[in-house]
């Protein structure tokens, strides 16, 4: 875990969670924080597919920080949902990269 301060800013929040998704070239780096306890899933969608997905255990203060990296990660749509234990959608995020 990373202190929120680490995340370097979040692209979507809510009253439950905030994401971040960075698109880079060769990589795509995704975070997560939550405003209470949380367990569930931070799930990374390219193009209609799941490209990977970690498991997560968020406190107050802290978030979760991951980097997937895949050559060619620019030219694509990206989906980044965080679920929680019953596979229900607590935060959504989603863009085209150049």
């Amino acid at each position: 875990m990373v202190r929120c301060e680490q995340l370097e800013g979040f692209d979507y929040a809510n009253e439950r969670a905030t994401l971040r998704l960075a698109v880079g070239s060769d990589q795509v780096t995704v975070g997560t924080a939550a405003t209470r306890a949380f367990e569930g899933q931070l799930v990374l969608w390219r193009d209609g597919t799941e490209a990977a997905h970690w498991p997560v255990v968020l406190q107050p203060g802290w978030g979760v920080v991951q980097t997937w990296f895949k050559a060619g990660a620019n030219g694509a749509q990206w989906e980044l949902p965080l679920l929680d234990q019953a596979g229900q959608i607590v935060a959504a995020w989603g863009r085209r990269s150049d």
